[in-house]
């Protein structure tokens, strides 16, 4: 599997796929890896797709970062290590809110976005905070139980607990902290960038309010609710969110062959 020395530390992507650009570049979230996302996503048709883990996270060395301007300063040491000339960013949860921080630095070759069960803002709260802090495999069950629908299977949810606390304690804390003190929402209105904003009816963690104000504030976008979607509404709804991205890709293309 492919890794990038970045800072003598060794980061981990994968990359699937072939077809035209714009290649598809996928940021997890809080305490999670490349494998918050479904193959649905990760295989999708007639696309290159990278898929990172961020630093402390899944096959990447070093420690989680403290704020969302440092994760998106990694990813963005990435797209130009891969010469990535033409790329949309998708982010889930964190990783949307990376995605944003990085469309506010107008990367060149970053002609689009994807933002997924995020935020302009996302506050977590002292109780989850502590609580990561204090007892995490008690920390770890609650995030589950609002990422996932009721009526997602006991092994899947088991396992995507598994995965949690594979996670280092410290890199999940800063990661919460980091989405706490986000805070975008006076300054997207400049995002040039299309965006695409999914959001799920059934999000416990980013209510679907969160995606119409981006749909709001960011001049470009345009909002696909997905009725009774949760948090994880990614690996809950894999075919429909893969066929929202795909069309979305495609209208890209259309636009950038256009002129």
């Amino acid at each position: 599997m492919p890794y990038l020395l970045d800072q003598k530390q060794k980061i981990f992507f994968t990359k699937k796929g072939h077809g035209p650009p714009p290649a598809l570049l996928l940021i997890h979230g809080a305490g999670g890896s490349h494998l918050d996302w479904p193959l649905e996503i990760q295989r999708l048709d007639s696309t290159i797709v990278y898929a990172i883990d961020l630093p402390g996270h899944g096959r990447s060395e070093g420690s989680g970062r403290n704020s969302i301007a440092e994760y998106a300063i990694d990813v963005i040491q990435l797209i130009d290590t891969l010469s990535l000339k033409q790329v949309v960013v998708a982010g889930y949860s964190m990783g949307g809110a990376v995605a944003l921080e990085i469309g506010l630095r107008r990367i060149q070759g970053v002609i689009g976005l994807v933002l997924i069960s995020t935020g302009a803002t996302l506050p977590v709260g002292e109780s989850i905070l502590n609580l990561i802090s204090t007892d995490y495999p008690k920390a770890t069950d609650l995030i589950v139980k609002l990422s996932w629908s009721r009526d997602a299977p006991e092994l899947v949810t088991a396992r995507a607990k598994e995965r949690l606390l594979e996670t280092d304690q410290r890199t999940t804390f800063r990661d919460f902290s980091a989405c706490n003190t986000f805070n975008v929402r006076e300054e997207i209105a400049s995002i040039e960038q299309p965006t695409l904003v999914i959001s799920g009816s059934a999000d416990k963690m980013a209510p679907i309010q969160y995606g119409r104000e981006l749909a709001d504030l960011l001049p470009n976008a345009r909002l696909v609710e997905i009725e009774g979607g949760p948090h994880m509404v990614l690996l809950e709804k894999p075919t429909t969110v893969a066929a929202v991205i795909a069309d979305f890709l495609a209208e890209l293309r259309w636009k950038e062959a256009k002129g």
